[in-house]
Parts: C-alpha cells; sequence; structure tokens
C-alpha cells in the first residue's frame, strides 16, 4: 500500500512538472542543443588533498608545513533539451593540483579528470534569465587509477543572455566546486 502511494505520488509530479516545463513555449521554438565551457572553484579534489594534512596532524601529531596549490577546474560539457525547461547532458573537467610538503624533496602532483552526466530543471525559463537547479552522477580519474565515483549537487545555477548566448554562474558541491561560471552557446 505504501508502495503505490509512493508510486502514485511519483507520477503525478511527474505529470505535474511535465505541464510546468511544456506551458511557457511550444516544443519546436527552444533551441535544443547547449554547449558551455565552465572555470570551477573551491571543488572537492582540492579538500580531499587539503584535508590530508589534517588527518596526518590528529593521527600522528605535529605534521610537516603542507600547501595545496593549482588551478581552478576547466570544464567542457554539452546540454540536451528534453522539453525547455529539462535539460540532460554530459560534461568534463581537468584539475591539476600540487601539494607541496616541507618533509619531502619533491612536491607531489595530481591530476584529476571528471567525466559525469547530469541533468538541470529550470525554476524560471524567461528568454533572458534562467533560474535552474541540477545534479550529476559519474567518475573521476586521480591520475592513472581506476575511476572513483563524482557527484555535483548545483543547489542554484543562474544563466544571463540571449536565447542562443549567455553567461552562467553556479553554486553547488561537488567535482565541480562551489562555486562557477562560464560560456554556453544554444542552437
Amino acid at each position: 500500500m505504501r508502495i503505490e502511494r509512493l508510486a502514485s505520488s511519483s507520477i503525478v509530479a511527474s505529470i505535474l512538472l511535465t505541464s510546468a516545463a511544456r506551458a511557457d513555449e511550444p516544443a519546436e521554438k527552444y533551441p535544443h542543443y547547449e554547449v558551455y565551457g565552465s572555470v570551477n572553484t573551491f571543488t572537492v579534489q582540492q579538500a580531499i588533498v587539503g584535508l590530508d594534512h589534517i588527518c596526518i596532524l590528529f593521527c600522528q601529531g605535529p605534521a610537516p608545513a603542507r600547501t595545496v596549490t593549482g588551478g581552478p577546474a576547466i570544464g567542457l560539457g554539452f546540454n540536451y533539451y528534453v522539453m525547455p525547461r529539462w535539460s540532460v547532458g554530459a560534461f568534463g573537467n581537468y584539475q591539476g593540483l600540487t601539494l607541496t610538503d616541507s618533509s619531502e624533496p619533491d612536491p607531489f602532483h595530481y591530476n584529476f579528470v571528471t567525466v559525469m552526466g547530469r541533468t538541470d530543471f529550470r525554476w524560471v525559463n524567461a528568454s533572458a534569465v534562467q533560474l535552474y537547479s541540477g545534479l550529476a552522477l559519474g567518475v573521476v580519474f586521480v591520475d592513472r587509477s581506476s575511476p572513483l565515483p563524482s557527484l555535483q549537487l548545483n543547489v542554484l545555477g543562474l544563466r544571463v543572455g540571449n536565447e542562443n548566448i549567455g553567461g552562467f554562474v553556479e553554486l553547488g558541491l561537488g567535482m565541480n566546486g562551489i562555486l562557477g561560471g562560464g560560456l554556453s552557446v544554444r542552437f
């Protein structure tokens, strides 16, 4: 009985979301494809490499001085608009980080390559401004290691521009970072 209620609630919610997504624009009017580039900061990768220092401090006592340096995660992605408010797609990003440890003669270099599938829902879908949230799941490769699971939750994204070209900022948590932004082209 409980499962039936949950299933019927999910179906009703899907119908309502689909109806809301189709309500604002005719199906043939909106662009169906989007390509974008992004720069992302405060990533999980940076936190993991930095947390290593804290773990050593608590587990082994005072640790040597360590610093983590490197650039932001640089990404490229592609979205397909299933409906005007709902897109699915894929993206990848790269981030190189260096850990310098005062007790080691050579620094450690880490290369993170992330590949994820993603979906977004636009809460506001006006022609000049879109407000959205999204979720991405995939894998991350650290140097030549086996892939590890990865996740990105975009709590809030804002895209400003015209129907074809725009800039965006995203606030989230995961392999793409806490704060990201970039440019997108729709066609």
